[in-house]
């Protein structure tokens, strides 16, 4: 499911993924039953929301005209008790409402703790459809000195905030973007001409938006770019297959997650190549970086982009056992300071990491390389592993600990921020 959720500024989400695609499923009889099973779960969480009475959910749904929102909407949500779940439409602003800011009418009709509110469009048309007709942005009756080129970002902003409000004060937000190719658009459109039971669902505003097809697509792409975050998502749909985004939907609300990783191999990638290239997917939740000491590339290769992109850090080797052994992280010295890669004294001395053990720093080396670890930027787990339960108190007593002190810190940079030679990372001495 999470490889469809859109990371914080994507702008090319859209251009990802397939409008066709149909994931692990082999047919529509396959996402059918995988939905039946998703609507079982549903009705239990569901139970349990109104139980609990501690918080909310909203679903958001958007999507081109015929993308099937009213479908997905129906068909998931047979899986729940009406009773408590409201859905509401929302239309063209009413007299009222355009009157009032452009949340007011979405404010009223917020789900209350214990309920599940689902919007079929919603906010979101502020940024899109207001966004592409100058006329809706007109009848809002704006001052003429708000109406800026900014508007758009200064609104993203303002859902941004709206939402993290929202978020925390115990409302889950989800929101999902149906789509669907520009073909299988016409096809429903002319489908809605040729059903009699479907002509009421026809518009003459529907072939204007038509038109307006990649006005809509960059619109879309800009508003979920900058509305996607943890804690109020955007997932993007593949809606050609109206089965599909059933499945797809159902399986994202019973609360089965998949969190989708990658493991680099420090110990043949020292610049974090394989890393770096990842970072142009957006697939990724996690990464598996190594870092310690005397390896911090990391700390400008990987970490300034997983922040950005809000991808969790699981950290390797913070701790390795050339720390334990002086004389071999003397030898490494020599050798780099041969080299010119080091400063000439760390070949020379018995115990170049020797600064860091004195009263006010670490008591000891293995205590001094996890809490450098622990507190760089960036990381978010410190990962380690110990079948001694000793030793396994002994580390976490480390980790609990202050960063280093600043000076100490500092040193362990300037002395070994620059390198990229692989130093510690398996049981052998580089070469």
């Amino acid at each position: 499911m999470d490889r469809f959720r859109v990371r914080h500024g994507d702008r090319k989400a859209l251009t990802r993924h397939d409008t066709g695609d149909t994931g692990r499923f082999q047919d529509k009889a396959d996402g059918i039953a995988y939905l039946e099973k998703g609507l079982e779960k549903l009705e239990t969480r569901q139970a349990l929301l109104y139980a609990q009475d501690r918080y909310a959910m909203l679903l958001v749904f958007q999507g081109m005209d015929a993308a099937g929102k009213d479908h997905v909407i129906r068909h998931v949500m047979s899986g729940v008790s009406p009773q408590g779940v409201d859905v509401h439409s929302f239309k063209q602003p009413s007299a009222e409402e355009l009157d009032h800011d452009y949340l007011w009418r979405v404010v009223k009709a917020l789900p209350e703790r214990g309920r599940i509110g689902i919007f079929n469009r919603s906010h979101y048309e502020e940024v899109v459809a207001v966004r592409v007709h100058q006329k809706y942005l007109e009848a809002e009756k704006l001052p003429p000195s708000l109406v800026t080129k900014s508007i758009w970002d200064d609104r993203c902003e303002d859902i941004n905030a709206f939402e993290r409000h929202l978020t925390r004060n115990g409302t889950v937000i989800r929101k999902f973007y149906l789509h669907v190719s520009r073909g299988v658009q016409k096809r429903r459109l002319l489908g809605r001409l040729d059903d009699p039971a479907k002509n009421w669902k026809f518009s003459a505003t529907d072939m204007l938006d038509r038109d307006g097809w990649g006005a809509y697509g960059r619109a879309y792409s800009d508003a979920i770019a900058a509305t996607s975050h943890k804690h109020a998502p955007w997932y993007i749909v593949p809606a050609d297959h109206k089965w599909f985004a059933q499945a797809l939907v159902a399986e994202k609300q019973k609360g089965k997650i998949r969190h989708i990783g990658v493991t680099e191999n420090p110990i043949n990638d020292f610049t974090n190549a394989m890393l770096k290239r990842a970072m142009s997917d957006s697939v990724w939740e996690v990464f598996m970086v190594g870092f310690h000491m005397m390896h911090q590339g990391a700390r400008n290769n990987v970490f300034p982009i997983t922040r950005q992109k809000g991808i969790g850090t699981l950290l390797m080797f913070a701790v390795r056992s050339i720390f334990a052994d002086p004389p071999r992280v003397a030898r490494e010295m020599k050798e780099l300071a041969a080299k010119g890669l080091v400063e000439k004294w760390l070949g020379e001395t018995g115990d170049p990491l020797g600064f860091l053990i004195h009263e006010g720093g670490a008591s000891n080396m293995t205590e001094a390389a996890y809490r450098f670890a622990r507190h760089e930027p960036g990381v978010d787990v410190v990962l380690f592993g110990t079948g001694d339960a000793g030793h396994l108190r002994t580390n976490i007593a480390s980790l609990l600990k202050p960063p280093l002190p600043e000076a100490d810190r500092a040193r362990i940079d300037a002395l070994f921020g620059h390198l990229a030679v692989g130093i510690g990372l398996d049981s052998n001495p580089v070469r």
